[in-house]
């Protein structure tokens, strides 16, 4: 433990003051790098949920070593951690491929709050190394796995009149070394009574494998209307 800062560590007026700056200051540093990738939770969203934890944080301290209160400090801590797994869901999309994007943003706010909860506690060290590893986490580390070799994904959307002409699509992809990881198809009417099948096939191939003669295979498939490439959304 960093002794110079243990007089800030308790609840009287220049702690707090200390705190609520410190709280925002890291709590805007992951936002930042959120905005900077335009995430749908940025700086604001950062920086209120960090203060708002160091806030509630300080609270029980005050409740119990000032104003004498019988109470469990860490009750008002254990609230805000069930609060922020709340919020982080907001910041989670779900896309009609069944793609996920803004795990790593929910995460960060929900490290955002602990860091919170950290620097209202006086843990100053717990919570300068947890934004570094934050920001490590959501910075450079997300530039390591961009750079990285990853098997094809991609998800591909197929209006088709025939049935059969579905099956032979995926004969088609596993002919070219893929495999159907999901598929979810809808049967439909068009004004002339006739069937539509309207399908999302998510296909996983080899890093190696020649995507363009799959999609262009299977889009020569007999029956097949329409053949979309879905853009794929980035998880974080």
């Amino acid at each position: 433990m960093l002794q110079i800062v243990d007089p800030f560590r308790g609840v009287d007026l220049f702690s707090v003051l200390i705190k609520l700056v410190l709280a925002v200051v890291l709590g805007s540093a992951i936002g930042m790098e959120r905005s900077y990738k335009n995430r749908p939770a940025g700086v604001r969203t950062h920086m209120l949920v960090s203060s708002g934890a160091a806030i509630a944080s300080m609270t029980g301290i005050y409740l119990y070593l000032v104003a004498g209160v019988p109470t469990d400090i860490t009750r008002i801590s254990a609230s805000v951690v069930s609060g922020l797994s709340f919020l982080g869901v907001g910041t989670i999309i779900v896309t009609k491929n069944y793609s996920v994007k803004g795990l790593t943003t929910a995460a960060g706010l929900w490290v955002s709050g602990i860091i919170g909860l950290c620097i209202g506690a006086g843990f100053y060290e717990g919570a300068i190394v947890s934004t570094a590893l934050v920001l490590f986490t959501e910075g450079i580390l997300s530039k390591i796995k961009n750079n990285m070799t990853h098997d094809l994904q991609f998800t591909v959307e197929i209006l088709t009149k025939r049935k059969e002409a579905l099956d032979e699509v995926m004969r088609s992809f596993k002919r070219n070394h893929g495999s159907i990881t999901n598929l979810r198809i809808i049967a439909a009417n068009d004004e002339e009574e006739q069937n539509y099948y309207l399908a999302f096939l998510s296909v996983r191939a080899s890093a190696n494998a020649n995507k363009q003669k799959m999609l262009e295979e299977a889009m020569a498939v007999d029956g097949v209307v329409e053949f979309t490439e879905l853009e794929e959304l980035d998880e974080s």
